[in-house]
């Protein structure tokens, strides 16, 4: 990892793990918007043969990773922390299908696609896909929008109720964090 003149913190390529493209089933962890089948099944068009509750091992969440000017001031990122878990929903859908949301993530100039260690529901543990910002700036708060799509998400997903709380008092730009909805 190392660090731009603008002082935002860079993910290398080398410190990406590849794999081979297959026609078999990937494993893929969401964190952010991408858990909500609002984003991921409808807007995105991905379809996956599984959806399930999991955890990222070692990892700490945060809203550092740039958004799109005028639009989302941060996206969710994870970042290495011993310990730690991000609360998520591990997917598996077809390569073809991990290539296409590559594209629409930015993978290689925005992300960076890399493995690491998820807990299944059922205690197995994977190796799964996620996204890891490029670039990080602390400091930033996503939209309110955006923590609002992470945080129905959640609920919908039966994440713990003591991390949807965590998400709920988040500090978004434009307004108060959300609430819990109505489902």
């Amino acid at each position: 990892m190392g660090r731009s003149p603008r002082g935002l913190i860079a993910v290398q390529a080398d410190e990406v793990e590849r794999a081979a493209p297959s026609a078999e089933l990937v494993w893929y962890f969401a964190f952010g918007a991408n858990m909500n089948e609002h984003v991921l099944v409808a807007r995105r068009r991905i379809r996956p043969s599984s959806a399930e509750p999991a955890r990222l091992l070692d990892h700490q969440l945060a809203f550092d990773a740039p958004g799109l000017p005028l639009f989302e001031r941060a996206f969710a990122n994870v970042h290495p922390s011993p310990g730690r878990v991000v609360h998520g929903v591990l997917y598996t859908f077809a390569w073809p299908d991990l290539r296409r949301l590559d594209r629409m993530e930015g993978e290689g100039t925005r992300y960076v696609r890399t493995r690491g260690s998820v807990a299944r529901s059922n205690g197995e543990q994977v190796s799964a896909w996620y996204y890891r910002a490029r670039w990080a700036r602390a400091g930033r708060a996503p939209s309110r929008r955006y923590l609002a799509l992470v945080v129905e998400a959640a609920e919908r997903w039966g994440l713990p109720e003591d991390y949807v709380a965590h998400l709920r008092l988040a500090r978004s730009e434009g307004g108060e964090p959300p609430r819990r909805s109505r489902t």
